[in-house]
């Protein structure tokens, strides 16, 4: 990326900030990705697929594409990126 940059016909303070946005896009997508990973107990992914207790129980008893819960102690965590790609494939799904 950074020959692409010095490559550029633009001026050295033009380069500098495209170089600072690029270690900042970069940096962004790893916390992103550890974001997306990061497991989230129930109540959390109850309002991140904007559905109640109850709705979230019956998906997950009775939709075999829910995902697993992780269980820590008592407490059921769901990952982050998995709910993501259900609710993503529920949006798509015509059928839901």
């Amino acid at each position: 990326m950074s020959q692409q940059i010095n490559s550029l016909n633009i001026d050295d303070d033009a380069k500098a900030l495209l170089f600072t946005l690029v270690a900042e896009n970069s940096q962004l997508k790893a916390e992103n990705e550890e974001l997306k990973s990061t497991p989230i107990s129930t109540n959390e992914a109850c309002k991140y697929l904007g559905i109640g207790r109850k709705k979230f129980w019956e998906l997950s008893k009775s939709d075999n594409h829910f995902p697993q819960a992780q269980k820590f102690g008592k407490t059921n965590f769901y990952p982050k990126n998995e709910l993501k790609i259900y609710r993503d494939n529920i949006i798509r799904s015509p059928t839901h």
